[in-house]
């Protein structure tokens, strides 16, 4: 791998860290029925592909039942370790 490679490599983890780290109000996201909370999952009331990409980029777990799909988010903290590591890594 040549260092244009690594560049742009580095390129896309950093913009796929800094979509993940666009702020979620997932009420706002129940309160206009895109989400619906199921615990500690979130059922998508919509085309799961229809998502704004910042918000897909934080589902960490899928699941379909009965009721249809739904989701688990990575959490703020997570979030925030994972870029705590890539800022260290020289991201």
């Amino acid at each position: 791998m040549d260092i244009t490679e690594l560049q742009a490599m580095r390129d896309q983890l950093t913009s796929q860290v800094d979509l993940r780290a666009t702020p979620v109000d997932y009420s706002d996201l129940v309160k206009r029925g895109i989400l619906s909370k199921a615990g500690v999952w979130y059922r998508v009331n919509i085309n799961p592909r229809a998502l704004p990409k910042h918000i897909a980029e934080r589902i960490c777990e899928v699941a379909n039942d009965s009721k249809g799909v739904k989701v688990r988010f990575v959490s703020e903290s997570g979030i925030q370790r994972h870029l705590k590591k890539m800022r260290k890594a020289g991201f």
